[in-house]
């Protein structure tokens, strides 16, 4: 099993690195090896990636990657909520 580092997997993919690192943060992008704090692709999950992401239409894309667009919670129970003061007067 061949494993790229995060810039090498960008490159593979014609994106920016700092792509794949939100597509890790929300779930959305190819599957990745984490091992301690280092993070690795194997080429094997890219192609497959790859593999799954072809669509006839953009219509047929939007309506498999909805989800994409919906928030995700935070493994702390939710977002985290804004607190309103009245202000004085």
């Amino acid at each position: 099993m061949e494993l790229l580092k995060t810039h090498e997997a960008a490159e593979y993919l014609r994106l920016s690195p700092r792509t794949l690192e939100h597509w890790r943060e929300t779930g959305s992008g190819p599957q990745f090896v984490k091992m301690g704090r280092i993070v690795r692709y194997a080429r094997e999950a890219l192609e497959a990636y790859l593999a799954n992401s072809k669509y006839r239409s953009t219509a047929e894309a939007s309506k498999t990657s909805q989800y994409l667009r919906e928030p995700i919670a935070r493994a702390s129970g939710g977002m985290p909520r804004i607190r309103r003061t009245r202000s004085g007067g």
